[in-house]
């Protein structure tokens, strides 16, 4: 089975976007890609835990 993991690195800039936002109920994805900033993407391998 093949593991996917979510998260994300953000610029100070973004980051101030998004808190400008008065939402309340915040569909993320959404709000990442309304303020309009770029995105890359980075490639990891995931190594198996060894415990925890």
């Amino acid at each position: 089975m093949k593991r996917i993991r979510l998260g994300r690195m953000m610029s100070r800039p973004m980051v101030d976007a998004i808190l400008e936002i008065k939402e309340n109920n915040r569909y993320m994805k959404g709000i990442f890609s309304y303020v309009g900033f770029d995105t890359k993407w980075i490639g990891f391998h995931d190594e198996k835990r060894a415990g925890g």
